[in-house]
């Protein structure tokens, strides 16, 4: 879908503001809010990935105790 702009201008000419249809204002909000959906779920991985290293690090340290698969998928 090509958007239908219309632009306002000042008194000097220059562009000040863009005025769009309600139906492609809602697109572009959509979009966005998906982004942000995105966002989020990217920064928890980012998240639950660094705790998972510091786990493996303390485990290799022996300051946790490891626990094995099959312990772990019943605990979920």
């Amino acid at each position: 879908m090509t958007p239908n702009l219309q632009y306002i201008h000042n008194a000097e000419g220059e562009q000040k503001a863009v005025i769009i249809s309600m139906e492609e204002w809602i697109t572009l909000w959509q979009d966005y809010q998906r982004l942000v959906c995105y966002e989020k779920q990217y920064e928890q991985l980012k998240q639950n990935l660094k705790e998972a290293f510091q786990e493996v690090k303390a485990i290799k340290a022996g300051k946790q105790e490891s626990i094995s698969l099959t312990e772990f998928l019943d605990a979920c």
